[in-house]
């Protein structure tokens, strides 16, 4: 979902999972179909309209009819949410949070698309296997102040880069 929460009811926002997985596991994910998570704490970006608090119980409940592709994956023993980050209101897309988690836990995505399928930005998931520790308080805060230039850009490709920079991420 690209566009903001501008609009929605006073219970709406964007929100934030962040799930440990125990152990790596093999999952059939609706029209994903069967989808490999390896062992490791993973970050979901997901948007509600209204109810707001509602869905993100939903997610954490283990029985529940599987609607969403993250049904799919808290449903599982071997899954659970250990932290959520509510951002109500705000006027922040689902998709700029989304590259401010990635950008902030060095994540990659496990299973391309997974929460994404109505995404119209271009993200290649909203669901990150977070590449180091994810402290949830330091998330809430970045995700409270992006900083003056806004979330973390994307890293530019290895082939792309040009012999006068020294990092990562474009400039």
């Amino acid at each position: 979902m690209t566009g903001s929460s501008r609009g929605r009811g006073t219970d709406s926002g964007l929100y934030v999972l962040v799930i440990e997985v125990a152990r790596r596991i093999r999952v059939r994910v609706g029209a994903l179909g069967e989808c490999e998570f390896p062992a490791g704490w993973y970050l979901y970006v997901g948007s509600a309209r209204r109810h707001l608090r509602r869905r993100v119980a939903r997610h954490q409940a283990r029985a529940k009819r599987r609607r969403w592709h993250i049904d799919f994956l808290t449903s599982h023993p071997a899954a659970r949410v250990v932290d959520v980050i509510l951002l109500p209101q705000t006027p922040r897309s689902e998709c700029e949070v989304n590259r401010t988690v990635a950008g902030a836990v060095l994540g990659s995505a496990p299973v391309r698309g997974f929460g994404a399928s109505d995404c119209g930005a271009g993200c290649e998931a909203h669901l990150w296997l977070a590449g180091r520790p994810v402290s949830a308080e330091d998330l809430r805060q970045r995700l409270r102040d992006p900083g003056p230039t806004g979330p973390p850009r994307p890293p530019i490709p290895r082939d792309q880069r040009g012999t006068d920079t020294d990092t990562d991420t474009v400039p």
